[in-house]
C-alpha cells in the first residue's frame, strides 16, 4: 500500500481472466465514466467554496476520467487522521518518482522538484467509485468542512 519501489521491474503480461474482466469493463465504460464524473462533480460542488481545498484544474482539451477525487489540502496528515477517526478511508497522492529508491542511482535531488514535492505533501484522494452513494459523499464533505471550521 505504500507504492514505494525498491527495484525497477515490469510485467506487462495479463492473464486470460484479466483480459476478460477488462473487456467486460470496456462494455460498461460510458456508464462507469458517467457515475464517477457525477460523484466527482458532487465533491466539487460541496467543497469548492473552502480556501483550504484545491482541485486539479481540468483543461478544456482533455477528457478527464476521475480515478479518485484528487484534492490538495492544508494540514494533510491531520485531515487524513481525522477522516480515519470518522470512518472515512482516503489515500495520499502517489509517492514521487524522483524519491523512489529504484531511481536513486540517477542522483535526483529533492530540491529539483519543488512542485512535485508540494503536491505529494498536500495531496489527498477521496473515493469516486461508481457505486458510491451521494449520501456518503455528503458525509465525507461534511466531515472535511467540519475539520476546517
Amino acid at each position: 500500500g505504500s507504492f514505494i519501489h525498491p527495484a525497477l521491474g515490469m510485467n506487462f503480461r495479463v492473464t486470460d481472466l484479466q483480459c476478460a474482466v477488462g473487456l467486460a469493463q470496456m462494455e460498461k465504460f460510458n456508464k462507469i465514466l458517467e457515475l464517477k464524473s457525477k460523484n466527482f462533480a458532487i465533491y466539487k460542488t460541496l467543497l469548492s467554496g473552502n480556501s483550504n481545498i484545491k482541485f486539479m484544474r481540468e483543461l478544456d482539451y482533455c477528457n478527464y476520467v476521475p480515478f479518485r477525487c484528487s484534492i490538495r489540502v492544508r494540514n494533510h496528515e491531520r485531515l487524513n487522521q481525522y477522516l480515519v477517526e470518522k470512518g472515512i478511508q482516503s489515500r495520499n497522492y502517489f509517492y514521487p518518482v524522483h524519491k523512489q529508491p529504484c531511481f536513486a542511482e540517477f542522483g535526483y535531488k529533492n530540491d529539483d522538484f519543488p512542485i512535485t514535492n508540494q503536491i505529494s505533501n498536500d495531496g489527498l484522494m477521496l473515493p469516486v467509485y461508481p457505486g458510491l452513494p451521494t449520501k456518503d459523499i455528503e458525509y465525507i464533505c461534511d466531515k472535511i468542512l467540519q475539520f476546517y471550521s
